[in-house]
């Protein structure tokens, strides 16, 4: 069997189309030494992509579509339709490439990794993916041996869990990142509405009498309760005037009064 068929085919038995409600786009591709591009990965939208089949969230395809070849330096150039909110994009270049690093064009920071094969990865987000970049292939030996089909399986059915796991990890960075906000606007709003208080309570303060204005500038000193017996001391207002006094602040929401007689607990309400 052709390998790049099997790779198709690995891809094809093993990844589960993701639903999302929002829009999303991981996409493996490996590039043939004859520049014949394998691709495979899943999306919440179709992008558009040249030979590229898509169903129930699962992208698959073959083509020579995103490769060309000047003399010896190959250039390969992809961009699926469509704003993400989060993109990955990680290509395999064949056996015995050099990147030509120089020549590396995306809309995030891409990533290079040398193992046995060049890898170049880009992710990003509220964006749409782009990559392009040059290389060229080495001589090779005739010599080496060929690599059977079952290792291209292993390989494309290893490939299909990094992408499940890598999926769900970036799925939960993005609900983390959007309860922060939600919690951050949350506490914006409670501060908007203490301020709008707080301005309220000014505006009332303008037309209190002295003693009232006395009254709550005590409690504001004393950390924002007394009883009542304790502001009649420290304001020397006889008792019936300061009940009276605290009634009206009472009735205009400025203070809140608990319990009876001397033992009445007088609450700031700011």
């Amino acid at each position: 069997m052709d390998k790049r068929a099997v790779i198709l085919l690995a891809f094809l038995l093993v990844l589960i189309p993701l639903a999302s409600a929002q829009p999303e786009i991981i996409l493996n591709v490996f590039i043939e030494e004859n520049g014949e591009v394998v691709l495979a990965g899943t999306a919440t939208e179709n992008p558009s992509l040249e030979d590229v089949n898509y169903s129930n969230g699962s992208l698959a395809g073959i083509s020579q579509f995103y490769t060309s070849k000047k003399e010896d330096i190959w250039t390969f150039e992809i961009r699926p339709s469509g704003d993400y909110q989060y993109y990955s994009l990680s290509v395999i270049l064949p056996k015995n490439s050099i990147l030509l690093g120089n020549t590396i064009k995306s809309n995030s920071e891409p990533k290079v990794f040398v193992n046995k094969k060049i890898e170049v990865d880009v992710e990003g987000k509220n964006s749409e993916p782009y990559l392009k970049f040059s290389y060229q292939i080495e001589q090779k030996d005739s010599s080496y041996p060929l690599i059977i089909p079952l290792s291209f399986i292993l390989v494309a059915i290893i490939v299909a869990f990094v992408v499940f796991f890598k999926t769900k990890k970036k799925r939960d960075f993005i609900k983390k990142q959007e309860k922060e906000e939600n919690e951050k606007l949350a506490i914006q709003n409670q501060q908007s509405q203490i301020q709008q208080q707080v301005e309220s309570n000014k505006d009332v303060e303008r037309f209190l009498n002295e003693r009232e204005k006395q009254i709550l500038n005590v409690l504001r000193k004393e950390g924002g309760k007394l009883t009542q017996a304790q502001i009649q001391k420290i304001t020397n207002i006889p008792k019936a005037a300061l009940s009276r006094h605290l009634k009206m602040l009472e009735i205009k929401e400025l203070v809140h009064k608990t319990g009876k007689g001397k033992l009445n607990d007088i609450v700031l309400k700011e």
